[in-house]
């Protein structure tokens, strides 16, 4: 099964939007969402955490992704030219590379794990 784009990116505040596949192994879909409206780009600096972007020697294979909060999110599975597949339990979803940020805490995203999976179930049409 091909990733779907989500079009519930923009609810959730990413840089740009994120894309879902229902199993491992799947191909992410080579076509990136639009940034939602507003959407500043780059790593997430919420809760007071400062966050450069990460570099692509900074998304390597099997580096955990944390949330804001420092709570994993998920590990990078492999990264593509339109972004970062994330291992987030069984699901493998797609988010932008300009999305992931780090700091001293290592990489992360703007959002929980929470607010991604429920992202990606309604993109998914649950």
């Amino acid at each position: 099964m091909r990733i779907q784009l989500l079009a519930a990116a923009a609810a959730l505040a990413l840089p740009a939007g994120l894309a879902i596949a229902q199993t491992p192994g799947s191909e992410p879909s080579t076509q990136p969402a639009p940034p939602p409206a507003g959407a500043q780009g780059g790593a997430d600096q919420s809760a007071g955490l400062r966050a450069e972007p990460a570099t692509p020697a900074d998304l390597a294979a099997g580096a955990t992704v944390s949330d804001p909060s420092g709570q994993p999110v998920g590990t990078v599975e492999s990264v593509t030219e339109t972004g970062v597949v994330l291992a987030v339990g069984e699901k493998r979803i797609q988010v932008p590379s300009n999305s992931i940020g780090k700091n001293e805490r290592g990489l992360m995203i703007p959002i929980s794990r929470a607010e991604l999976e429920a992202a990606a179930v309604k993109a998914a049409g649950g």
